[in-house]
């Protein structure tokens, strides 16, 4: 008697939980009232009928889904650089190579990053491309979806421990494709004198928008790649580059 009100509820809490990045798994199974005749079920409509072995399947599928949604603690660090459990990057080893010619790269390090005291050269860079991540969804707004990648990306910085321990000069790039969420994790040593800003840190993510939009995700990567390692090259930002920045936040 109780399955379907008990199937209804729990359908509902789902949506609310994982959001718009399930919705597609479920839609046959979302009218207002769903009504039991025996092993059948019809809508107040009776435009759909489905078996309970139909609703399985699709509970099945949704699970599945919902598994799949990645946290810090699911992510193991991959051997090289590139962590790409969900198969999605079509020439991941053009991404290793760029991403090891930033670790190699000569940095002239700003005189208040931790690495200018050091021998540390080049960046240690990390590019994480996944699917989905739990908690980011399509439609939720972007401040939001930043902040939660950034979550992401800033924990599984930490637990990775990318970069020198001597002066954290470590990037994790992170990219949700399934929820066009995107992060640039920076570590103090090239956050310092604004190597690798904020504003830097974004634009950087910003040149892939276009590639990710249209589905070319390695071009993407590698463009964000190529914006860092540019404004590796480029050094502390001068006040041209600063003062936009102090326009947009009242500065002057």
């Amino acid at each position: 008697k109780n399955f379907l009100p008990q199937l209804h509820l729990a359908l509902h809490d789902i949506l609310v939980q994982q959001g718009p990045a399930v919705h597609k798994n479920i839609s046959l199974l979302a009218p207002r009232a769903l009504l039991a005749s025996r092993n059948k079920l019809h809508t107040t409509r009776g435009a759909l009928w489905c078996t309970r072995a139909d609703i399985m399947r699709v509970l099945t599928s949704l699970l599945a889904t919902t598994a799949a949604a990645w946290t810090v603690d699911k992510m193991n660090r991959p051997q090289g650089r590139v962590a790409d459990p969900d198969g999605l990057l079509k020439n991941p080893d053009a991404i290793e190579d760029a991403l090891a010619r930033l670790a190699t790269k000569h940095v002239e390090w700003p005189p208040n990053s931790p690495c200018a005291t050091t021998n540390v050269d080049g960046v240690e860079a990390v590019v994480v491309v996944v699917t989905h991540l739990r908690g980011v969804h399509l439609k939720q707004e972007d401040d939001e979806k930043r902040r939660r990648a950034g979550e992401f990306a800033r924990g599984l910085h930490d637990k990775w421990g990318v970069g020198s321990k001597k002066c954290s000069n470590g990037v994790l790039i992170v990219i949700d494709y399934g929820d066009r969420a995107f992060y640039l994790s920076t570590g103090d040593g090239v956050r310092a004198g604004g190597l690798l800003s904020d504003a830097r840190a974004t634009r950087a993510l910003e040149a892939s928008a276009p590639y990710l939009r249209s589905g070319a995700i390695d071009e993407g990567v590698l463009k964000t790649i190529k914006k860092v390692d540019a404004f590796l090259a480029r050094g502390p930002p001068t006040w041209s580059e600063w003062l936009p920045a102090f326009v947009s936040h009242d500065f002057v």
